[in-house]
């Protein structure tokens, strides 16, 4: 195999991606793919240094009974940079929603990588269809440019949820709604609602279930994924509030209730090292137990208990696609911990279950991890695990 025409990377470091050894079966097919087709090709190495107009177009030489040279002839042209990039499609998302999620901006030298990355992000936004996501360079070769056009496919991504059923303790049932592309702030801009304000990616949860006077929750969330607009540093918060009690039929009057109040704050940040796909959140939590006369999970089961704790979880997530994931991994170690408090105070405990229990101590670590790799097309192997 010889190469002609290359400058920008020697002919061993184009052997080596090539990856086509002397003496290995000729296959047409398969030295396109190589230059071309594969995610690790020839070209992507000039295709990520803004080389958008490389060609390397392979000739047949010497054909001499069972063997045959090949030349490659690489036309390397100019660096690519990037003129403007159009976003068509986005129905209900707001354009600045988008545009931050993209990592191929005007002025910048064209990266196939970030192209890629680009497309990933937008579809972890859950608000396009993935499978349909596709962006389109447009070359100038007058002036050795390139536009990009992003062709988004809107889908809709608010959830309403209505179950029922009949278990131990009579009917169940639960509904709940969940807007995933909310905007706060167009709340009294009535022409945005639909049927409430949308566009800016955010969101907005509210559910409730109960089992009749066995046992009700209510809860309401709100997570802003880009807090300020100009970092992708996430805020949530979430209000919860459940009631138990001994009730085991709709006729039985409860003599014994459990209720607990908890709210939470989290704070959540990329990562740029070790790489960008880290992300590192902080959740503060309390929750206060309320209980009158239920004795079934504790000692205890009268007064208030409370639980305050720092939820650290460290995460990489590099799917390439959420909906339908065909390789890449999903991490993420998770540690909660409330206060010492038997370390600082020598009464904590004091031989007393209320006692310990006034503000309980704990700490909980969750470790998961996934993995997918494609097989073959379309077919994907997963491995998971869980501590």
């Amino acid at each position: 195999i010889e190469w002609v025409g290359n400058t920008v990377y020697t002919t061993r470091q184009l052997d080596r991606m090539l990856d086509i050894k002397s003496g290995d079966i000729y296959n047409q097919e398969y030295l396109e793919e190589r230059l071309y087709g594969a995610e690790n090709a020839v070209g992507n190495l000039y295709y990520d240094q803004g080389y958008l107009f490389f060609q390397a177009i392979p000739q047949e030489m010497n054909i001499d009974g069972d063997s045959i040279d090949v030349r490659v002839v690489i036309t390397e042209g100019p660096q690519a940079n990037i003129n403007s990039v159009q976003i068509y499609g986005n129905t209900r998302s707001n354009e600045h929603t988008i545009r931050r999620e993209i990592r191929t901006l005007p002025g910048q030298l064209f990266s196939r990588t970030d192209l890629i990355r680009s497309v990933r992000e937008l579809a972890s936004m859950g608000n396009f269809d993935p499978e349909q996501l596709s962006p389109v360079p447009v070359p100038n070769y007058n002036d050795g440019s390139v536009d990009i056009q992003y062709n988004l496919v809107e889908r809709p991504s608010d959830m309403f949820e209505l179950s029922g059923g009949w278990g131990m303790w009579g009917f169940m049932a639960q509904v709940g709604i969940s807007f995933n592309n909310f905007s706060m702030q167009n709340i009294l801009k009535p022409k945005s609602w639909d049927p409430l304000p949308m566009g800016d990616a955010q969101k907005f949860s509210i559910s409730a279930r109960t089992q009749g006077k066995r046992y009700q929750l209510y809860s309401i969330s709100f997570v802003e994924p880009w807090l300020g607009g100009t970092k992708p540093n996430s805020f949530s918060t979430s209000v919860y509030y459940s009631r138990m009690t001994d009730a085991y039929t709709f006729k039985d009057k409860p003599t014994a209730t459990f209720n607990v109040l908890g709210v939470s704050l989290g704070f959540g940040r990329k990562l740029k090292w070790p790489d960008d796909f880290f992300v590192l959140s902080h959740v503060v939590g309390f929750d206060r137990y309320l209980m009158d006369d239920y004795q079934y999970y504790i000692k205890v089961g009268n007064g208030a208990y409370n639980i305050v704790s720092l939820t650290n979880t460290l995460s990489r997530n590099s799917t390439d696609n959420p909906l339908y994931t065909r390789k890449g991994s999903d991490l993420s170690l998770s540690i909660k911990a409330t206060p010492p408090y038997s370390f600082f105070f020598n009464s904590w405990d004091a031989g007393s279950d209320e006692n310990m229990y006034k503000w309980a101590e704990l700490y909980k670590i969750d470790f998961k991890a996934a993995w997918y790799s494609e097989i073959v097309r379309n077919l994907v192997i997963s491995a998971r695990f869980q501590y």
